[in-house]
């Protein structure tokens, strides 16, 4: 880890992290705050560096309160105390055998090379094992030193490309309405099954009425800054009042029509966008909520008549009058096939969330 941290340039880190992110430095905000605690990131880079922290502070607390270390003294001590009992009863039964001076001195003298050379083994080992002890603890404070130098400056240069997003980034909060008194179309044709039908659309006080919001802004998550963007549109728009003639022509002037008479009460059909780089998903929520609502229908026909020849002479009784002649439909009688019925809509709800995954 640290050979890694020094290849990749200490001195020149920020700036390696500009290339890598293709964009200008700009003033860091606020130079006097603590940089740790004013950090904004991204969630790749936030997961890497928090991991990377949290093992190194997992580390230097487990060899803070490394218990094993005075297990290990306690071992070395035990193994000293037990070649210093062997020392002694070693020496105690070279003076019961009763040697000679001369071959108890030559055997007292390799007892004590062993002991000596005994006892500077242990010592080695203890202080082997305290220079490893020091050297690990002092690379720990230092890899950590250097994570924390390096997170500090990759979040104050991730809090400087957002803020730099978010000054020409304009938020957005519109509210557009509008009504229509009334509203009709005529003959609109359908082919269904080789038929024409027509719909006759009349509109009464048609309401066009929407929000449009846009936000560019920071969320504390972690003691982290994430960039957030939140956009919704929210749509109210309704007629009041709908009637709806549905027809195919018979013969001449004759109709066959279904007619609906809608009363509507408030709608409301909304989609929320939501972003942020906690999880770099975007989180799309659409509500789609009517109120009960009734309308009516009926059916009937208007029974085509045949043509009536009409001329003025003879309408008239005049015979100076030009003999000019033509034909009239009336097609007025109406023929109801089913009443006017009423029927109820409840109220609807709907909300559904959506996840779309980067």
């Amino acid at each position: 880890m640290n050979n890694s941290i020094y290849s990749y340039g200490i001195d020149n880190y920020k700036d390696n992290l500009n290339k890598k992110i293709n964009e200008n430095k700009l003033r860091m905000l606020n130079k006097n705050e603590t940089l740790y605690n004013k950090k904004v990131a991204d969630k790749s880079i936030d997961e890497k560096f928090h991991k990377l922290l949290n093992n190194s502070n997992n580390m230097k607390n487990l060899i803070k309160n490394y218990d094993n270390s005075n297990e290990f003294e306690k071992i070395i001590q035990k193994n000293i105390d037990k070649l210093e009992f062997a020392y002694k009863t070693s020496k105690t039964l070279i003076k019961k055998n009763e040697y000679s001076e001369e071959i108890e001195l030559l055997i007292i003298n390799k007892l004590e090379f062993l002991k000596n050379m005994s006892f500077d083994y242990y010592n080695k080992i203890n202080e082997s094992y305290y220079k490893i002890k020091k050297d690990f603890n002092s690379s720990i404070k230092e890899i950590d030193k250097l994570l924390n130098l390096c997170a500090n400056k990759t979040f104050v240069t991730f809090i400087e490309k957002y803020y730099e997003i978010s000054n020409f980034t304009q938020s957005i909060n519109i509210e557009r309405e509008e009504e229509i008194e009334e509203y009709i179309k005529k003959e609109y044709p359908i082919n269904l099954d080789n038929i024409i039908y027509y719909t006759d659309i009349h509109i009464t006080n048609l309401v066009k009425k929407a929000n449009f919001k846009f936000v560019f802004n920071f969320d504390e998550i972690n003691n982290l800054k994430m960039p957030k963007i939140y956009a919704h549109v929210i749509n109210l728009s309704r007629p009041k009042k709908v009637k709806l003639d549905i027809y195919s022509n018979i013969g001449t002037c004759g109709k066959n029509v279904e007619s609906y008479k809608i009363v509507f009460n408030n709608v409301n059909y909304s989609m929320f966008l939501d972003f942020n780089t906690d999880s770099n998903d975007i989180i799309s929520t659409i509500i789609t909520d009517f109120d009960g609502y009734e309308y009516f229908i009926e059916r009937y026909l208007i029974e085509d008549s045949p043509a009536e020849k009409i001329c003025l002479k003879e309408l008239f009784d005049n015979p100076f009058f030009v003999d000019f002649c033509f034909y009239l439909n009336e097609c007025e009688r109406y023929k109801t096939i089913s009443p006017k019925t009423k029927k109820y809509i409840d109220k609807k709800y709907n909300k559904k969330m959506i996840l779309i995954q980067n």
